[in-house]
């Protein structure tokens, strides 16, 4: 198989933090797998613009591109949520990709067919939250329903606080604890949507 190789513009203007190489993935939907769990991360880390690599295809059975497809599909589907902005074509083997700032994941539409669990006054996914993380989130969901125009009634903030962690928890870097991160990530969202 032959790879793209990295040229030393996109090392000085990427570097290994912001690129992503799918040469490795074990089909398509590994690739689609592990390249939405890297943009979310990336989201909630503010890298800005990354380099995803998909290759040309030429090493595919057949010689027809199975990565690139898929995962240009799951661009699509990251600018709906709220993940991805912007996508450009690199090169022949892989895209320049803007991703979204994190309270972009707030303001993206809720699809149709999204549930969630009923209110009640002691919510599971919550438990292992410490209390300033719950405060946290807590505040964003209100300050998110304010600026909807929603008045925040509790069943209503408890479900945007299940709404939130739903979407941030996917992005949560790793090798940092789960809990001061969501902390982090929700204060600075509030900030953001204060700021305006």
């Amino acid at each position: 198989m032959t790879r793209m190789p990295v040229t030393g513009f996109d090392e000085l203007t990427f570097g290994p933090s912001k690129t992503l190489d799918l040469h490795g993935s074990q089909g398509a939907d590994d690739a689609v797998r592990r390249a939405e769990a890297w943009l979310r991360e990336r989201q909630m880390a503010r890298a800005g613009d990354v380099l995803v690599i998909t290759g040309r295809g030429r090493g595919s059975s057949d010689g027809v591109a199975v990565l690139r497809p898929a995962v240009e599909k799951l661009f699509t589907r990251l600018k709906r949520l709220g993940v991805v902005t912007g996508v450009k074509t690199h090169n022949e083997g892989s895209f320049c990709v803007t991703l979204a700032p994190v309270k972009a994941l707030f303001e993206a539409p809720r699809r149709a067919r999204a549930t969630y669990p009923p209110a009640t006054g002691n919510i599971p996914e919550f438990a292992g939250l410490s209390p300033d993380t719950h405060e946290a989130l807590r505040q964003l969901a209100e300050r998110t329903l304010e600026d909807l125009g929603a008045r925040p009634a509790q069943g209503l903030v408890e479900d945007e606080m299940r709404r939130q962690l739903s979407l941030l928890a996917p992005g949560l870097p790793a090798g940092e604890d789960p809990d001061a991160a969501l902390r982090r990530i929700a204060r600075e969202v509030l900030d953001t949507m204060e700021a305006r």
